[in-house]
């Protein structure tokens, strides 16, 4: 398949792609950056596909390979949303000391033959 006509179907089927892209990601800006990469990973490996009846297949199978590289390449990459009712620190502490002198006396109540899950 020449480089040219894979061009023009993903053109008819971009729409599809990025509607994909944006299923995976869950955001535009790396759902256009997804769709991109896989547009370009088509187009360079499309002139190596032997049947044009297998273009779409093919198109999803280097999708799926280019999300998992995405992946892989992003998962390094993490971010945390900063909120604003972030808990005060000694409020936060005495809590977490009070949960766990529950738990400690809950232990001690139970019989140490007795291993049931929970």
């Amino acid at each position: 398949m020449t480089t040219q006509k894979a061009g023009e179907l993903i053109s008819e089927n971009m729409r599809t792609l990025y509607l994909w892209s944006l299923h995976k990601t869950s955001d535009p800006y790396r759902a256009e950056d997804l769709c991109s990469e896989i547009i370009l990973a088509v187009l360079k490996s499309a002139p190596n596909l032997k049947c044009d009846d297998a273009f779409f297949g093919f198109v999803w199978k280097v999708a799926a390979n280019t999300y998992k590289q995405y992946l892989r390449k992003n998962s390094r990459i993490s971010s945390v949303e900063m909120t604003d009712d972030i808990p005060d620190t000694e409020n936060f502490q005495d809590g977490i000391c009070e949960r766990e002198q529950q738990n400690s006396l809950r232990g001690h109540e139970r019989n140490p033959t007795d291993r049931r899950r929970r």
